[in-house]
């Protein structure tokens, strides 16, 4: 599964996107969130999940319903979840910057404990070495090799020698000094330091690549939407009045306010409608601890008026 990534994490946010799940949807969805964490982002959507989301054959429900209220997504045979996705990429650009910046802080320390050195000008002394001094110093040997031609040539300082006519003059050449095309630079004025490249293996194509569904916007319910006929035989098969939940549908999402009133293909959004309408209408009318009938969600009015009731009761003050 890799090393571990840290991520930025807001209760608030959780809370209140969870607000209309109940215990083993809530359940389901913060494991969910933890193995996206854990997978990067690879978790695949196989009959293990009911063991891995503690849900057990609860799952297949709970999947329906979580897809239903846009908490999850499913794509190439993959579970995954868009707060999810955003959180692994700011936790991977993060570890990508420090990465960059230790290896120029490690190859500018390298440069300065082991400068690179440059073949040193003839004539160099001890001391200071600079550019200047070596010219200097090349300037001074030449002269005194000179100098020296001079005193042998003339007899100064030796015995003087008759020059024999028969031989040919003697040309005296200057000696050859090589200088160092580099001289040394001084520290700050050489060529700017280039930036380390980044190694392959850091180097992260966009997760989101190649698949366009993600970026595409969806769009609101026409208000003329009807059925069509594949609706009608797919609600017949499945023993759903087709008109009736068709009327329920068009209403609920024409009324249904902000971005969750979109949505990408309404056709398939429609044939999930009579799947569950028929799954409901299997368990049988409203009662304690029944689900909501087909299409309907509990409002957060109703969650806070329950919560008013509780408290009222614990007070002595309510019914």
């Amino acid at each position: 599964m890799g090393n571990p990534v840290k991520i930025d994490y807001s209760a608030s946010d959780f809370l209140g996107g969870t607000i209309l799940l109940d215990a083993w949807e809530e359940l389901a969805f913060r494991r969910i969130c933890d193995l996206v964490y854990v997978t990067r982002d690879n978790l695949a959507d196989d009959n293990k999940m009911g063991q891995l989301t503690k849900t057990g054959r609860r799952w297949s429900k709970i999947r329906l319903r979580l897809i239903e209220l846009e908490k999850i997504e499913v794509v190439d045979g993959r579970i995954s979840q868009p707060r999810c996705r955003r959180e692994l990429e700011a936790a991977n650009l993060r570890i990508e910057r420090a990465s960059n910046a230790g290896l120029a802080s490690a190859e500018k320390r390298k440069s300065e404990i082991s400068p690179s050195t440059t073949h040193r000008d003839v004539g160099d002394v001890e001391g200071d070495k600079s550019p200047q001094n070596s010219i200097i110093s090349v300037s001074e040997n030449l002269g005194n090799t000179l100098k020296s031609n001079d005193t042998d040539s003339t007899g100064v300082g030796s015995q003087v020698s008759t020059p024999d006519p028969t031989q040919e003059a003697t040309t005296h050449q200057p000696p050859t000094i090589e200088v160092s095309k580099n001289p040394p630079v001084p520290n700050g004025t050489g060529p700017p330091m280039q930036p380390p490249p980044i190694p392959a293996n850091l180097v992260r194509e966009p997760k989101d690549a190649g698949k366009g569904n993600r970026n595409q916007r969806g769009t609101r319910l026409a208000p003329d939407w009807e059925p069509t006929a594949k609706h009608t035989e797919l609600g017949t098969e499945l023993g759903v009045d087709t008109p009736g939940e068709a009327a329920k549908f068009r209403d609920y999402w024409i009324a249904k306010p902000g971005k969750d009133g979109c949505k990408l293909d309404w056709d398939a959004t429609f044939r999930n409608w009579l799947r569950r309408a028929a799954e409901y209408a299997g368990r049988g009318a409203n009662g304690a601890g029944q689900p909501h009938a087909a299409g309907s969600r509990p409002s957060s009015g109703g969650v806070v008026a329950a919560l008013a009731t509780l408290q009222g009761r614990d007070t002595g003050t309510g019914g």
